[in-house]
C-alpha cells in the first residue's frame, strides 16, 4: 500500500477504562488550574491574609496541593504514552507507516499548542506534550526492562538536578525569566507583587491580557523547565509506553495484583510525601 491512511477506532475497539481515566485526568487538571484562573495563585501570602476567606483557602489550598497538584498531568502524560503504543501496535499491523501517523498527529497537536499558549493561555501543556512526544520513538526497539530503566531514571531524575542546582546556585530558567522581564518592561506589565493586582483588578480587561500575553509564555516554560517537567514527563511517557505494549489497560483482571501493590504504595509512600510537600 503506498498511500498512509490512519486506521480509524472503532466503538468495540475503543478501551472504556481510557476513556474514562483522559476524562478523570482533564477534570484534575482543571481543578488545579482554578488556583490560577481566580488570580489566587499570583498573590503574595499577605494578599492571601488580607482576604475574608483566608481560612477556607488555606484549607482549600492544602487539599490541592496534597490531592491535585502534579497528580492529574502525570496520568495524562501516562495516557499520553499508552496511546503512542497503541498507535504503533494497530497501524503496524495493517502493514503502515505508524511513526509517519504519529509524526503527523504531533504536528496538529503542536499547531494546537501553539495556538493556545501565544492566543489564549500561558498555560498549555499541548505544546509540551508534542515537542517531547518527538522523543517517544527513538525508545521504541528498546526491551521492557530497558525501558523502565529509562522511565524510572527520568522520573527521579529531578531529585539529582535539584541537588545539582542548589549546590551550585544554578537557576537554568533564569535567562528566559529575563527576557520576559525585559518584555514587561515595554508592555508596563509590573514584574513585583503587584502583578496579580494589575491582572485582576476591577477594571483590568483585554488590553491587560493581551500585555501579560506577550511575556506569559516565557515566565511558562521558564517554570516548566525550572520545575523539571521536560524529564517528568518523558518519563511518564516512557511508563504509558511499556504499559500499553504490556496491554495492561485491556487485561485489568489479569493485572489486578499489580494494581493493588501500586495503589498500597501510593498511600504508604505518595500521600504522605504530598502531605509534607504541602
Amino acid at each position: 500500500m503506498n498511500a498512509v491512511q490512519e486506521v480509524p477506532v472503532g466503538l468495540a475497539d475503543r478501551s472504556a477504562i481510557l476513556d474514562v481515566l483522559r476524562g478523570f485526568a482533564i477534570f484534575g487538571i482543571f481543578i488545579n488550574n482554578i488556583y490560577a484562573f481566580t488570580g489566587y495563585g499570583f498573590y503574595n501570602q499577605a494578599a492571601k491574609e488580607a482576604l475574608p476567606t483566608y481560612v477556607p483557602d488555606a484549607i482549600l489550598n492544602f487539599l490541592q496541593t496534597t490531592l491535585v497538584e502534579g497528580k492529574f498531568y502525570s496520568l495524562f502524560s501516562l495516557l499520553f504514552g499508552i496511546g503512542f503504543s497503541i498507535i504503533l501496535l494497530r497501524n503496524e499491523q495493517k502493514g503502515l507507516n505508524a511513526l509517519k501517523i504519529f509524526y503527523r498527529r504531533l504536528v496538529v497537536l503542536m499547531l494546537f499548542g501553539a495556538a493556545h499558549l501565544f492566543l489564549l493561555w500561558e498555560g498549555d501543556i499541548l505544546l509540551l506534550y508534542a515537542l517531547v512526544g518527538l522523543l517517544l520513538p527513538l525508545f521504541r526497539k528498546c526491551t521492557d526492562k530497558t525501558l523502565l530503566f529509562w522511565a524510572v531514571a527520568l522520573i527521579v531524575s529531578p531529585l539529582f538536578i535539584d541537588i545539582f542546582k542548589v549546590i551550585f546556585n544554578f537557576k537554568v530558567g533564569s535567562f528566559i525569566e529575563l527576557a520576559a522581564q525585559n518584555i514587561d518592561k515595554h508592555t508596563g506589565v509590573p514584574t513585583d507583587d503587584s502583578f496579580a493586582y494589575y491582572l485582576f483588578k476591577d477594571g483590568s480587561g483585554w488590553p491587560e491580557w493581551r500585555n501579560w500575553q506577550q511575556s506569559a509564555f516565557l515566565y511558562r516554560y521558564a517554570y516548566l523547565i525550572e520545575s523539571n517537567r521536560v524529564p517528568k514527563i518523558l518519563g511518564m511517557f516512557l511508563l504509558g509506553f511499556y504499559a500499553g505494549r504490556k496491554m495492561i489497560y485491556s487485561n485489568l483482571e489479569q493485572n489486578s495484583s499489580l494494581l493493588k501493590k501500586i495503589r498500597r504504595w501510593g498511600f504508604i509512600i505518595g500521600i504522605p510525601s504530598s502531605v509534607i510537600y504541602a
